[in-house]
C-alpha cells in the first residue's frame, strides 16, 4: 500500500465455500478497486473504493457502479435496506435506501 492508501494491485472479491472450505478462496470479482468496505443487502454485495468514491453492487460475480460519492468513501455498513456511507475528508456519514 502506497502513503496516499492506493495499491499497486486492484482488489478483488473472493469467497470460500462452506461445504468444502479446504478448496481455499475462489474469486469472484477481480481488479475492483482500493476496496474499503462490503456491506450485504437482499442478496447482493455492495462495496465501496476509498480512493475512487465509487459504490458498487456485486450480483452473481457481475460488478456496477451504483453511486459516485467522493474520494474517502469508507466503511460501508447496513441496517435493512439502509446503506451507511460514512465520508471520512468531509466528517459526514449518509443514509440511502435501496
Amino acid at each position: 500500500m502506497n502513503a496516499d492508501f492506493t495499491t499497486q494491485t486492484l482488489g478483488g472479491i473472493y469467497h470460500i465455500d462452506e461445504e468444502n472450505p479446504e478448496a481455499g478462496l475462489t474469486e469472484t470479482v477481480s481488479a475492483l478497486g482500493n476496496l474499503d468496505g462490503i456491506a450485504w443487502i437482499d442478496d447482493r454485495l455492495y462495496v465501496s473504493d476509498w480512493i475512487t468514491g465509487v459504490l458498487y453492487k456485486i450480483d452473481h460475480g457481475v460488478r456496477e457502479p451504483v453511486l459516485t460519492l467522493a474520494p474517502g468513501l469508507a466503511d460501508i455498513g447496513s441496517e435493512g435496506r439502509l446503506l451507511f456511507t460514512p465520508m471520512m475528508h468531509q466528517g459526514e456519514v449518509t443514509a440511502w435506501r435501496l
